[in-house]
């Protein structure tokens, strides 16, 4: 990606974005849910165990679909974009003949 690309708006940043976010996501649900197992072991409650390594995973797997609705959205995007110059193209060769 160059400087033109970033300023015409013709590439979309975002994406890249949004998958350093997810990692950083990641990291951050991870030392979260094993701060929160620590603190289950050290308090001797094994409900609040198991709650936490639940919502470790539902973490984790929410985080991901939730990052993967949002580089869908820009997938659909370039999609159409796709769409619309394949039917520029059939157009301008249709009325050429």
């Amino acid at each position: 990606m160059n400087l033109g690309d970033f300023t015409s708006f013709e590439k979309f940043l975002t994406p890249k974005l949004i998958q350093v976010a997810y990692w950083i996501g990641i990291i951050m649900i991870v030392l979260g849910g094993i701060g929160g197992i620590v603190t289950a072991l050290f308090s001797g409650k094994l409900l609040l165990l198991l709650m936490n390594i639940i919502g470790l995973l539902l973490g984790l797997l929410f985080w991901r679909v939730l990052c993967e609705g949002a580089i869908l959205l820009f997938g659909i995007y370039d999609r159409l974009g796709e769409i619309k110059d394949g039917l520029q193209e059939s157009r301008s060769v249709s009325n050429d003949n």
